[in-house]
């Protein structure tokens, strides 16, 4: 019994005013008789059942969780220290305000992405874009698998390096987006094109070390720029050796950009022969990067 000395039901459990709830209920300081197997906030007031109350007593939706103010939110949201509630899944700051669900990435890494899924070059057996055709848009390291013979191409996007030997070897060539009817007027190629090579956007600094003699001996020097001649701006009378450390450069054997290329990528040349020349003979005089508006 209460103070009251009411009667109450059996088995029940009275507050301090003595008024009989329902069996088997949990009831607040006020008496009010809530739904069975509810649990009350300081106010007594009767929530939704299973539900977890804020301070206010207040009953959110089922299963949520709040802040301290005790507004329900949506379901399985995480909520700041202001107890405003985001958008489902979203990670909140102290402000509680929302951010996007899907974490934003820099520009340049979504141009990046684009950048791969759009390169292209078709290749096809004819001059002037005749005959069979074969789209690439990877490094093939040889086309004779996909075409008889190949005399001209068309590069839709992206940048390539195109070779007259299988397996990127022999001359070479840059090709930028454009169309090129016929290889040995444009190129000064003396057969058609064996092999291709995609080349990557670069979109941070360009750095190489270069140097005198192989195996990285003689006269060093770094390089972060273009260079239209080595033996003028470093006094250094030939190239045989060096480490590309940042970007994709492309080596010519003469000073101002001219004479036959050679295209580098990150990496260790010890010799002319791991660049990918088959002439021992050869040298570079001039070097310049591989980017968008570069101008090749």
């Amino acid at each position: 019994m209460g103070d009251s000395g009411a009667a109450p039901e059996t088995g029940t459990l009275m507050g301090d005013s003595g008024a009989a709830p329902e069996t088997g209920t949990l009831m607040g300081d006020s008496g009010a008789a809530p739904e069975t197997g509810t649990l009350m906030g300081d106010s007594g007031a009767a929530p939704e059942t299973g539900t977890l109350m804020g301070d206010s007593g207040a009953a959110p939706e089922t299963g949520t969780l709040m802040g301290d103010s005790g507004a329900a939110p949506e379901t399985g949201t995480l909520m700041g220290d202001s107890g405003a509630a985001p958008e489902t899944g979203t990670l909140m700051g102290d402000s509680g305000a929302a951010p996007e669900t899907v974490f934003s990435v820099k520009l340049n890494i979504t141009t990046f992405k684009a950048y791969f899924l759009f390169l292209q070059i078709i290749f096809y057996e004819d001059r002037n874009f005749q005959g069979c055709s074969y789209e690439c848009s990877s490094d093939c390291s040889e086309l004779s698998s996909h075409l008889n013979r190949c005399n001209s191409c068309r590069v839709e996007s992206g940048m390539f390096m195109v070779y007259d030997r299988p397996n990127y070897m022999g001359h070479q060539y840059f090709l930028r987006r454009g169309e090129y009817p016929e290889y040995q007027h444009m190129l000064g190629f003396n057969d058609c094109i064996r092999s291709c090579r995609m080349i990557p956007q670069h979109m941070g600094q360009f750095r190489m070390r270069i140097y005198e003699k192989e195996n990285f001996g003689g006269q060093m020097h770094e390089v972060m720029d273009d260079c239209d001649s080595i033996q003028e701006r470093y006094h250094m009378p030939e190239m045989q050796s060096c480490n590309v450390m940042d970007g994709h450069w492309v080596m010519y054997e003469q000073p101002q950009f001219r004479g036959m290329q050679t295209y580098l990528r990150p990496g260790e040349y010890r010799n002319t022969r791991e660049m990918g020349m088959g002439n021992d003979e050869m040298r570079f005089q001039s070097m310049r990067r591989i980017s968008n508006d570069a101008a090749f």
